[in-house]
């Protein structure tokens, strides 16, 4: 087993780990399943020029998010707050020899098998974003302030200049389609998930018990979180926007978060789903224009790929 891991974990354990094995699916950070006899935890190894100069921030968000599950849970939700686990000096984080900055927490189980109704994925988000109403946003200390800021990656899509690995066709699709993306902004009026997607939802019998990735919560718009988690699961593989889909997945939200969405607020939930897409789609092929730097690639390629697949989806939402 890997004795570099063995120690760090062993920070936070008494009990001997019986097995260690990397988690796929991450970006950002780097993520392992760890087992013992009696229970299952996940080690993370957080993301150096991200994270690890905001550890307080971290901690007071995470803490104040915990506080707000108590208050503001419904126990019919069966609703779990993920539970991070303090080092023998009583931190949350842990930075070892190298420099590298760890934490670890209790692993929840999901479902293996793909969401079967979007009306589910809403009802999460719905749950959520109910929780998150008892927070403050002035209590919140956004770690990625710009993570919603297409103006922010647009100039450093800028800064770059001539590099061989710039693809004409995507420079077109950013140029021709920036200035109404830019026009498409939305105010700050809530404290929010920040990367509402699917696969930071965990699923229990059709049912989302928890949000993970608790990094990104930050103030921000309600109208954010709604587009991500449309883009993550009511889009088709010809790159279409299923509106059947969003309508299923509207209704879970409005049922749980316990307000109405009205057709101008749908019309603005759409026209971020665009915007978000176009963004994500510039914050991939900078990346594939810098070296990889942010989005880690299952394989060389991958990061300009999804570039291309979301600017192009961008141009095709309505």
């Amino acid at each position: 087993m890997h004795s570099d891991l063995i120690n760090v974990i062993s920070k936070y354990l008494t009990e001997p780990v019986t097995d260690i094995h990397p988690l796929d699916g991450g970006h950002i950070n780097s993520s392992y399943l760890v087992m013992t006899d009696t229970d299952k935890y996940v080690l993370q190894c957080l993301n150096s020029d991200l994270y690890t100069d905001h550890l307080t921030d971290l901690t007071n968000n995470y803490l104040q998010y915990k506080s707000a599950c108590e208050r503001a849970c419904d126990p019919n939700d069966k609703w779990i707050c993920p539970e991070w686990l303090k080092t023998e000096n009583g931190q949350f984080f842990h930075t070892d020899i190298s420099g590298k900055t760890w934490r670890l927490y209790r692993y929840i189980p999901g479902d293996t098998t793909p969401l079967s109704d979007p009306y589910t994925a809403g009802m999460g988000l719905g749950k959520m974003h109910r929780i998150l109403r008892s927070c403050k946003e002035e209590d919140i200390t956004p770690i990625l302030p710009d993570l919603h800021n297409l103006k922010y990656y647009f100039d450093k899509y800028l800064a770059i200049g001539d590099v061989p690995k710039r693809d004409t066709a995507l420079d077109k699709a950013i140029n021709d389609n920036i200035d109404i993306m830019l026009a498409s902004s939305v105010s700050s009026d809530a404290v929010i998930h920040g990367d509402a997607k699917v696969s930071n939802m965990i699923i229990q019998n059709d049912t989302i018990v928890s949000f993970v990735d608790l990094d990104t919560l930050m103030p921000g718009s309600l109208y954010d979180d709604l587009a991500d988690c449309i883009r993550s699961c009511c889009i088709s593989k010809n790159g279409e926007i299923d509106s059947d889909c969003v309508d299923r997945l509207l209704k879970g939200y409005e049922a749980f978060a316990d307000m109405r969405l009205n057709s101008d607020m749908i019309e603005m939930v759409i026209k971020n789903v665009r915007k978000n897409c176009f963004m994500l789609g510039l914050r991939y092929y900078t990346d594939h224009l810098t070296g990889n730097r942010y989005f880690a690639e299952s394989y060389p390629g991958q990061n300009i790929e999804k570039a291309s697949r979301l600017l192009t989806l961008c141009t095709r939402i309505e």
